[in-house]
């Protein structure tokens, strides 16, 4: 167990937040945005959104009776490979970590082996990975069985993994992390009025819901063992705590209004940024950028492009990311962003080491 002042957290990605590999990279960002604040990281990783369909889809056409260890086999491909595509991203982005599968941390469950309850790990494996890294990937949904065989959690059973493993390894917090800011009643997406969000819910209200948010199994196991665990969006500031009670509603979803961007500067450097900005719209809007030369491309782009970056700097943008580098023109964006009452941001060392007191 870990030391009583370390801070640890379990992340669970699910499919409806990563909709692709690409939404992988938002998943580095969360992750990294608690590694920096201090905090151990197991992140917990569903199959891309429609992978395990498509697995199931392909199961069937092959062999319509296969056995269920076979299927359980086949469909929790889609799990191990977003824990190693995550594991690659992470190792892209600079961030140490060690991907971990069932078989590695003896993660055993029992039962229905596409129905089963997770019953034990070997929690050395996951305390030897943190202490050298901090952060450890791990499938969700899939499990081994006394005979070493691949089995499953059930369907959503990635809410499950990462309930059980908060309680076996004494990790300070657990987040679900979905496609809502909360846990509601019912999928506020499926509905004309905004259903009943909670702040905190009791398990009771919890397995009141309609089950397309959380897994009721894993709410099951969390009120067996008195596992507390939270539920939001990426980012997120009010996720709803899920607990023994009481029932809490809030009416208020945790949905900021988006930071608007200007972005000076459509290098290599640039062209990433501008991709993960427009990969979250509900957290930024870009606005505009500049470039010194348009292209064809600049025509499609869902923002626009101009060849003048004091015109992208001066534009009142919440924030300007200043990407030119050099001196002059840098210069002359950054003092125009600042004036406009924008706030800056620029990894251009050699502006700030000449211009620190000036900017």
């Amino acid at each position: 167990m870990p030391d009583q002042n370390t801070k640890r957290i379990v992340l669970k990605f699910g499919g409806s937040v990563l909709l692709d590999e690409d939404k992988l990279r938002i998943a580095v960002h969360e992750i990294y945005r608690w590694r920096r604040d201090g905090w151990q990281v197991i992140a917990v990783v569903s199959a891309l959104a429609g992978r395990t369909e498509e697995l199931i889809a392909r199961c069937n056409r092959l062999h319509p009776t296969t056995s269920p260890t076979a299927k359980a086999t086949l469909i929790g491909q889609g799990e191990r490979e977003s824990a190693a595509l995550l594991g690659v991203h992470l190792d892209r982005a600079g961030i140490p970590a060690q991907v971990l599968m069932p078989e590695s941390l003896s993660l055993i469950a029992t039962g229905d082996p596409l129905d089963a309850v997770p019953i034990s790990l070997d929690r050395n494996i996951i305390e030897k990975a943190l202490a050298s890294n901090g952060l450890v990937v791990i499938p969700g949904f899939v499990a081994i069985n006394q005979s070493g065989e691949t089995i499953t959690l059930g369907r959503g059973g990635s809410d499950l993994t990462a309930v059980f493993i908060k309680g076996e390894t004494g990790a300070t917090r657990c987040r679900l992390i979905k496609d809502v800011d909360a846990l509601y009643a019912s999928d506020p997406a499926s509905c004309d009025i905004l259903p009943p969000r909670y702040a905190y819910a009791s398990y009771e209200a919890a397995l009141d819901t309609d089950g397309s948010i959380i897994q009721h199994k894993a709410v099951r196991y969390a009120e067996r063992f008195g596992i507390e665990f939270e539920l939001g969006r990426f980012n997120a500031t009010r996720p709803t705590t899920i607990g023994s009670g009481p029932t809490l509603c809030d009416s208020n979803p945790d949905i900021p209004s988006p930071i608007t961007v200007a972005l000076c500067g459509l290098g290599a450097v640039g062209e990433g940024v501008a991709e993960l900005l427009c990969q979250l719209p509900d957290h930024f809007r870009l606005t505009g950028a500049a470039r010194k030369h348009l292209t064809d491309k600049d025509l499609d782009r869902p923002f626009i492009v101009v060849d003048d970056a004091a015109q992208i700097a001066s534009s009142g943008a919440d924030v300007v990311i200043e990407l030119i580098g050099g001196t002059e023109i840098a210069k002359d964006v950054s003092l125009s962003a600042i004036k406009n009452g924008s706030h800056l941001v620029s990894a251009n060392k050699a502006l700030l080491a000449q211009d620190r007191h000036e900017l």
